[in-house]
């Protein structure tokens, strides 16, 4: 132990800071029930340790699927823009601590109803160490779309009734 914190006390700063912990990710709230069509949005928190301060970071998101529209808006004027699948954007922190980005995602038309879809937001700094989360989105039809069915289904009921009368 005593040989190994003597080596590190002889490396220079650059190398040392691959050894430091990387910056910490948190995302509330984990899942959502989202109608399609409608925006939600999700806090992600990013922990910026000093070392990270001036470095750049890659900061991006993947929704996994072409049916979700999503965008990641945080400080100094970071924003990765609308898309459906994924986007990666590079991101300098100007202080340690931790900073909001909003995450707004919205399903689309061809999405499961009542089926869980994983999305992955991450963080990498440039030795590669990657904090990484995975929010949720839940779609589900639209309460015009429920009395359709419904009334649809009542109806067939009806004709049904009506033949064998």
């Amino acid at each position: 132990l005593l040989v190994a914190l003597l080596v590190l006390s002889m490396m220079p700063a650059a190398v040392q800071s691959s050894y430091l912990s990387p910056v910490g990710l948190d995302i509330e709230p984990p899942t959502q029930e989202i109608l399609f069509g409608e925006i939600r949005t999700y806090t992600v928190n990013v922990t910026v340790q000093p070392h990270h301060v001036g470095r750049k970071l890659r900061v991006g998101f993947n929704t996994r699927n072409n049916s979700i529209l999503a965008n990641l808006i945080g400080p100094d004027g970071f924003d990765t823009g609308v898309m459906r699948r994924s986007r990666t954007r590079t991101w300098t922190p100007i202080a340690s601590g931790i900073h909001t980005f909003t995450f707004s995602v919205s399903p689309q038309s061809g999405l499961m109803v009542g089926t869980n879809h994983r999305m992955t937001i991450r963080v990498n700094d440039v030795e590669r160490s990657t904090a990484m989360s995975h929010p949720a989105v839940v779609p589900i039809p639209e309460l015009a779309t429920m009395i359709l069915v419904g009334l649809g289904l009542s109806g067939l009921g009806l004709v049904k009734k009506g033949k064998k009368d």
